[in-house]
């Protein structure tokens, strides 16, 4: 079983539930927008009135005070409906697509039940494991909601699948997070995402991934793109996280955020929809949402203080690789495992670099990506195979 990393020494922010939002009610920790979107609910502060003493709204139908008297029972109806939502620990809903993970799923989920802060509900969406993983969880984790897929719904349909079973449950001031298993956290984490995401009304809030196997080692944390060259500054990366968390500023904006540790605000799914699962059925589909989100209005923030840690590091490879034969090298560049997939990245190209840029765009991407092969060799001080 893999173990989850203590607390850091640097301190994280007071707990959600006694922080407060800048912009939003004097002395509050609710914004004016969520106070907004909670009065614009008619039909429930109406449920509200209704649900009052029978004595507190049956006023005479007529006499000088009617007027009066509805607007005393109106206030109240309102003021109980806000008290019982603007109250509430705006809830987590954390979806984790799973298959053939056993063991990085139940890591994960360890992680997860030791989290600090109270109102969060796991889903796992299991698309057709066949090593035991939906029984060992519902066997150790049975708070955990499981979702069964039918194997072929790859990590966007996956994903949608849970925030689908997400939304039917949650209120508007609620969040969804989007996890890989392969990931592990503090106990603090969710509770420090949801203070930045309150700091930040409507924001999606990423996070910084690092090395578990030093714990410092920034690997991703947030893009930041050059559309005419195919230039994307990830920030952080190769850094230390100690450095990184020694800046004057924890949180930065983006251009685009993973789905491995993404905070988003429920609204934002009402919104603008789902992951394009048609399109990009596995890769690239975070980075197409997340656009999408900031075409919407939407602002994307990265906290480096938001930690989580990678235990698998063998995804992410570049097409061409010391000692690939061609069938590899094909392979790298068809399969739908693969996230240098030529078809989907001309896909998801053509989804979110603005027109002007696109042919640039493409001749710059693989130059950067056999160049990148190409430095990769030359480190090895061995040439690459192309032999089948």
């Amino acid at each position: 079983m893999l173990r989850c990393p203590d607390s850091g020494s640097r301190q994280s922010p007071p707990s959600p539930r006694y922080a407060r939002v800048r912009s939003g009610i004097p002395g509050s920790r609710h914004s004016w927008g969520q106070v907004k979107a909670s009065i614009g609910n008619p039909c429930a502060v109406e449920a509200e009135w209704h649900s009052l003493p029978w004595h507190a709204w049956h006023w005479p139908t007529d006499g000088p005070h009617r007027e009066a008297a509805r607007a005393v029972t109106w206030g109240t109806a309102l003021g109980t409906h806000l008290r019982r939502n603007l109250t509430r620990e705006q809830r987590v809903f954390v979806v984790i697509p799973v298959r053939n993970r056993r063991q990085l799923t139940l890591g994960c989920l360890a992680c997860l039940v030791t989290q600090t802060y109270p109102a969060l509900s796991i889903v796992i969406v299991d698309d057709g494991s066949s090593d035991g993983t939906a029984a060992a969880i519902r066997a150790d984790y049975q708070g955990v909601e499981v979702l069964r897929g039918d194997g072929h719904l790859w990590w966007t349909g996956a994903t949608n699948l849970g925030v689908q079973w997400c939304l039917q449950r949650a209120s508007s001031s609620d969040y969804v997070l989007t996890l890989n298993d392969d990931t592990t956290m503090r106990p603090d984490y969710v509770a420090r995402l949801v203070s930045t995401a309150q700091g930040a009304p409507g924001a999606l809030i990423g996070s910084t991934l690092v090395d578990s196997r030093d714990g410092q080692t920034v690997l991703a944390s947030g893009v930041r793109m050059r559309w005419l060259t195919a230039g994307a500054h990830n920030l952080g990366r190769g850094r230390s996280l100690a450095e990184l968390q020694l800046a004057s500023t924890l949180v930065h904006d983006v251009d685009l955020l993973s789905g491995r540790g993404t905070l988003i605000p429920v609204e934002v799914f009402r919104r603008i929809g789902l992951y394009d699962r048609r399109r990009l059925p596995h890769y690239a589909a975070d980075y197409e949402f997340s656009h999408r989100a900031v075409r919407a209005g939407f602002r994307l923030c990265v906290d480096h203080g938001a930690v989580v840690f990678n235990v698998d590091n063998t995804g992410g490879r570049s097409a061409v690789e010391p000692h690939s034969t061609t069938r590899r090298v094909l392979w790298r560049l068809t399969s739908r495992k693969s996230p240098t997939n030529g078809w989907y990245h001309i896909v998801y190209a053509r989804l979110v670099c603005p027109w002007y840029a696109l042919p640039t765009y493409f001749v710059g991407y693989y130059v950067r990506l056999f160049a990148a092969a190409a430095r990769r060799r030359m480190r090895c001080g061995s040439p690459t195979t192309l032999v089948s």
